[in-house]
């Protein structure tokens, strides 16, 4: 792997998902497990696709004298799956994402991976829907649900270039009248704007020569937004920087307890004690 020993500030969002997939950004095991919907990555995308901010990112560069238990983020995503923390080594350029997991991992589902075994698409005439927050139409679909229909896979899309994309256009959609090419030329071009040439990700670093207990309190601090973290999420934070093997103890449990889908405990079942 090619070390990335300075941190671009500012990144496309394609950058940064060839960053995830080549392992330069990893996950350090007081993360916890992904837990957004397919609902809120689509309006993830909507937002970027509209323009609107979406936050910053906050990394960290572990010294070279730790030894620091981490996992790569998750190509091929299955809800409910539960994904543990290794001792691989990690070179001195891979940097740990302590704020931003769950928008990361989205975005790299969205162009490298997918959900529950589908990709996701966009539908290139997307329009302004009555009764609907969204704008632009993404959804996770399997190759025979886009015959004959308007959605493209993205992970293909981000491969045109602005240049292409008429000769795109009435390639793949040369049947269809003149105001409609135009809306998908238009909603194309936005496309490869938003993702493949705005600078559209701000990316911040904690201080590499941070102790890890600090580190810690640092991530306890800015998950205080997002998806909130339950007491017990910043407990079993704690636990896990104490005793790194109860990672793998506590999912075992959480899966036990759950048979074989006949109920639905999480982490705030467990009894864990106070450090």
């Amino acid at each position: 792997m090619v070390p990335n020993p300075s941190l671009k500030p500012t990144q496309t969002i394609i950058e940064a998902v060839k960053d995830i997939d080549a392992g330069r950004y990893r996950l350090p095991s007081i993360q916890r497990s992904f837990v957004w919907q397919a609902d809120q990555l689509y309006k993830l995308l909507d937002s970027l696709m509209r323009d609107y901010p979406i936050g910053a990112f906050l990394l960290w560069r572990p010294g070279t004298e730790l030894q620091v238990r981490t996992r790569r983020f998750v190509r091929e995503y299955i809800a409910g799956q539960r994904h543990i923390s290794g001792d691989e080594p990690i070179d001195h350029g891979t940097y740990l994402v302590l704020d931003g997991q769950q928008r990361l991992q989205s975005l790299y589902l969205a162009f490298f991976g997918s959900y529950d075994g589908k990709q996701l698409h966009f539908k290139a005439d997307s329009s302004p829907v009555q009764d609907s927050d969204t704008k632009f139409h993404f959804q996770f679909l399997s190759k025979n649900e886009t015959n004959g229909t308007t959605w493209r896979q993205i992970s293909q899309l981000v491969k045109l270039k602005i240049e292409d994309i008429a000769d795109y256009v009435d390639s793949q959609f040369g049947s269809f009248d003149d105001d409609a090419k135009k809306l998908i030329r238009r909603n194309l071009g936005k496309f490869i704007q938003r993702f493949s040439i705005d600078t559209k990700l701000s990316l911040q670093e904690v201080e590499e020569t941070l102790p890890y207990e600090d580190v810690l309190e640092v991530f306890v601090r800015v998950n205080s937004g997002g998806t909130v973290l339950t007491k017990s999420d910043l407990v079993f934070s704690t636990v896990i920087l104490n005793s790194p093997n109860m990672e793998s103890t506590f999912s075992d449990l959480v899966e036990d307890l759950n048979g074989n889908g006949d109920y639905d405990f999480d982490i705030d079942f467990l009894p864990i004690p106070a450090m």
